[in-house]
């Protein structure tokens, strides 16, 4: 399962996103999703969990290269298997300012965002 969330799985960081892997391990919470079938395919496929953690570096209380691990299709609407790696620090609010458009929440700005995630939306 570990190799298939990381496949599944859009990230925003420089590194994979292993605290999330571990974390959604002991709650198995992936694992049941995905084996929880719904419509043409699973709950999984139609939801979207958000998990990870707002400091990079917790040591100097740095916000880059956070450990952020996105899984599900959001019912079709959200593409996967790939890691999202950035040459640019990208502001966290941008991937929150997406996800809220996935859900039908429409914000033209949210905290310090300055536009979607192309690459994560169908």
């Amino acid at each position: 399962m570990e190799q298939r969330l990381r496949k599944a799985s859009s990230t925003l960081q420089s590194r994979p996103c292993d605290k999330c892997l571990g974390a959604s391990r002991k709650l198995g919470s992936y694992d049941q999703l995905a084996s929880t079938p719904d419509g043409g395919g699973t709950l999984l496929d139609h939801c979207v969990q958000l998990c990870g953690s707002g400091m990079g570096n917790p040591d100097i209380h740095d916000h880059l290269n956070l450990p952020i691990l996105v899984a599900g299709g959001g019912a079709g609407g959200l593409r996967g298997d790939r890691h999202i790696r950035y040459e640019e620090p990208e502001p966290l609010a941008n991937l929150h300012i997406t996800l809220l458009d996935k859900v039908g929440v429409h914000l033209d700005r949210f905290g310090d965002s300055t536009g979607r995630i192309k690459e994560l939306v169908l």
